[in-house]
């Protein structure tokens, strides 16, 4: 059984690949605090309600009323960097790294990567307890 054919599963592995290539930029930009001219950058968001729509419309459930689902819009593909803007202007050298902003984004990150990981393993076991393997 492929999990990723699971609108849930397929979802919850991309918010997952997001996540970690966001820690991967974000520490990046802490490598780079001494680095001058160096200028942080984060990823753009994701609008993960839009993909959780389009997959509910990709695998429909059945309804006897077209007016109780609502489709949504597909998402972009891939991840893009973006560069950030800080309020705290920038280093004689030309750096805007904040390192305090950068660890608290970091573990923003860190905290729904927890959270996301949970809810995969979490659905995981109701499809193992739902074919009889626990």
């Amino acid at each position: 059984m492929n999990l990723n054919t699971i609108p849930l599963f397929s979802m919850l592995t991309e918010r997952l690949s997001w996540l970690g290539q966001r820690q991967q930029v974000l520490a990046n930009n802490i490598a780079n605090v001494n680095t001058p001219g160096f200028k942080p950058s984060d990823l753009a968001p994701v609008n993960f309600e839009r993909l959780a729509q389009d997959a509910s419309r990709r695998f429909p459930i059945a309804s006897s009323n077209s007016l109780h689902m609502v489709s949504g819009a597909r998402s972009s593909g891939p991840f893009r960097v973006t560069e950030q803007n800080t309020i705290f202007g920038e280093t004689p050298s030309g750096n805007t790294v904040v390192v305090e902003e950068q660890l608290m984004k970091i573990s923003q990150n860190v905290m729904e990567h927890r959270i996301t990981a949970s809810l995969y393993a979490k659905h995981l076991g109701m499809i193992r307890t739902a074919i009889g393997r626990t």
